[in-house]
């Protein structure tokens, strides 16, 4: 299958509908991730497979339907011919997925188990996270700069909570996350914020497909669903916001409204495929970058990184003046194309490294964000050692860097303030459980009773 359905695509959009060579291409190496990633659902938590199917919609899928059906109607056109830019997207794709599957892993492909006091310790302590992370994340609005962002990171462990507590009794707290996703789907209806409410529900229906292991038929429609909705939500969440600014509250009311503005052409009309296209198109802004550089030959080898690694690594108490998420300079310098204050866009991973060293620049930068991810993967493996359920930890530590959109100083600061923030709360955790297991021990040996005591088992498998 891995195989079957994109040489099919290719042959079906190269011969009968006359799609350029590179395109077809394009579009039948993305076919073949999606179907590896609806393949490793029900064996894995499929993240990986995740990343390279986002990766692959943004800079192979949207930008070869652009060039070969909406170029004339889009807002951002591709600025190269196909040959050109996929000549470069498609060898960086598989640079980041030979660097996504360097370093092995089983942290996807865990089995939730354990023993009964092991899994009395998880509940204890999950549920002392999910209280504390609402109480958190309603305080970080509070918080200046990135006293704001850790709170952000920290409030995060109530949706790893939610997701542990889940698995280990389903029946018992399914109402904790469906409560908590109702939560955050109203609290993004009231500001117009759609980002993370979308990506958890995402994240916990990989853990879903993975745990229930759902027959493909009932995958398919799932999945079909999910891109219906997300469509839905693509082409309305602009006329949305505007009901906000102009006074309206947020809220389903709101949004049915929304969804009733698009007129009598509704909401599959080509306007909205084009503009979801090219929202989902992080090609146009590659290709832009790449014509402008060339044009200027203004190659910057490791400045624009020195930048970046400045804004992730140094607090704003050390660095006063260091990049800010959203800036529109660097933007606006690089990408060709002038965006006003306050329009949010990245170059992304690939631009940056074509501005860095050209075509192999943008293979280096693609091959070493895969290595970023896999050294993450493996880190959280060492912190499964505590407790099988922090695999979720990829989850908060990996949220923007899985946005092709996203800039690179941006996700390279939530990964590293992510690290730092979220080794020191396994550190409390591990004392926390050793203390525990301790007292326990001492408490049964002092009963005199001839049971072995119960011990502590920090890896089930």
């Amino acid at each position: 299958m891995r195989i079957l359905f994109p040489l099919l695509t290719f042959i079906l959009l190269n011969n009968a509908m006359g799609f350029d060579f590179w395109s077809s291409l394009a579009v039948a190496i993305w076919i073949g991730y999606v179907v590896h990633f609806l393949g490793k659902l029900n064996h894995a938590i499929a993240f990986r497979e995740y990343i390279l199917m986002m990766y692959g919609l943004n800079y192979l899928f949207s930008p070869a339907l652009t060039y070969e059906v909406t170029q004339n109607i889009a807002i951002y056109k591709m600025r190269l011919t196909p040959e050109t830019y996929f000549s470069i997207a498609i060898p960086a794709m598989l640079c980041l997925h030979a660097g996504l599957f360097l370093v092995k892993t089983r942290i996807f492909t865990y089995e939730f188990y354990a023993g009964r006091f092991q899994t009395f310790l998880n509940e204890t302590l999950l549920k002392q996270w999910l209280i504390a992370g609402f109480l958190i994340s309603y305080g970080q609005r509070f918080l200046p700069g990135d006293l704001g962002f850790v709170a952000y990171l920290l409030g995060s462990i109530k949706y790893v909570a939610a997701f542990a507590l889940f698995i280990i009794d389903r029946r018992k707290y399914r109402w904790y996350l469906i409560g908590l996703l109702f939560l955050e789907i109203l609290g993004s209806l009231a500001v117009g914020m759609f980002h993370d409410t979308v990506m958890w529900i995402l994240f916990f229906s990989m853990v879903w497909t993975y745990i229930q292991k759902p027959s493909a038929p009932a995958k398919f429609v799932l999945g079909t669903l999910a891109v219906l909705l997300l469509f839905v939500l693509q082409s309305i969440k602009g006329t949305y916001r505007e009901q906000l600014r102009s006074g309206t509250e947020g809220g389903f009311s709101s949004l049915s409204a929304a969804v009733n503005k698009n007129g009598s052409g509704g909401l599959f009309n080509m306007q909205n495929v084009g503009l979801s296209l090219t929202r989902a198109n992080q090609g146009w802004i590659l290709s832009s970058a790449m014509q402008n550089t060339d044009r200027k030959q203004n190659f910057q080898n490791l400045n624009l990184v020195k930048l970046y690694a400045e804004a992730a690594f140094l607090p704003r108490a050390l660095a006063p003046n260091k990049l800010e998420a959203g800036d529109t300079k660097i933007f606006n310098e690089f990408s060709g194309v002038r965006i006003m204050k306050g329009t949010s866009m990245g170059l992304g991973l690939f631009a940056d490294g074509y501005i860095s060293y050209g075509y192999i620049g943008t293979l280096i930068f693609a091959f070493l964000f895969g290595l970023i991810c896999a050294a993450v993967f493996k880190l959280v493996e060492r912190w499964t050692t505590v407790s099988p359920y922090f695999v979720f930890l990829c989850f908060p530590l990996l949220n923007f860097a899985v946005r092709p959109d996203c800039e690179t100083q941006t996700w390279m600061g939530h990964i590293v303030k992510g690290i730092i923030v979220f080794s020191v709360l396994m550190f409390f955790t591990r004392r926390y459980f050793e203390n525990k297991t301790q007292m326990t021990s001492q408490q049964t040996e002092s009963s005199d009773v001839d049971e072995p005591s119960p011990q502590f088992v920090p890896n089930p498998t």
